[in-house]
């Protein structure tokens, strides 16, 4: 094997090495009383009414559908800051749409007005690798716990 391949190959190894520890942070979904069941599809009338990343992740964000229905999403990719400033979303699913599956894209961008061609092959595009329910309002027992006793000093 020439040097250069040698060279591109530890490079990429450690490349894949450094993104560990970020991509841990979406391992700990049994810790967060938020992520509920898995789901397979999400399947919207239009497109997606909205999305936030959730705080403390790196690498989901959670998706509107209609009203009231909200879904986790995990996502893999590189350049994770940019959902940071992300204004806007797009589906880039494969043909026979309507729904969202693993192994789809979402495409986000930092301007409201929409999206060009070439977003759909930059940085800001995310493989889907896991959708699961949301539920906002799930709190963890400590959580509730310290809610408890923030209540009992107050009297």
């Amino acid at each position: 094997m020439s040097k250069k391949k040698v060279l591109l190959v530890s490079a990429l190894c450690a490349a894949f090495a450094a993104t560990a520890p970020a991509f841990a942070k979406n391992q700990n979904r049994a810790d967060d009383p938020r992520i509920g069941d898995k789901v397979d599809r999400i399947c919207f009338a239009s497109g997606v009414n909205g999305f936030e990343t959730p705080d403390g992740v790196e690498r989901a964000v959670v998706l509107t559908k209609g009203v009231k229905d909200k879904y986790y999403v995990e996502l893999a990719g590189a350049g994770f800051n940019s959902l940071k400033f992300a204004q806007s979303v797009a589906i880039d699913q494969r043909p026979g749409g309507g729904c969202i599956t693993r192994g789809d894209r979402l495409i986000f961008s930092d301007s409201a007005f929409g999206f060009d061609r070439r977003d759909r092959v930059g940085p800001d595009s995310y493989l889907i690798t896991g959708i699961y329910q949301w539920n906002e309002k799930a709190v963890s027992a400590d959580a509730e716990k310290a809610d408890e006793s923030d209540g009992d000093n107050e009297s």
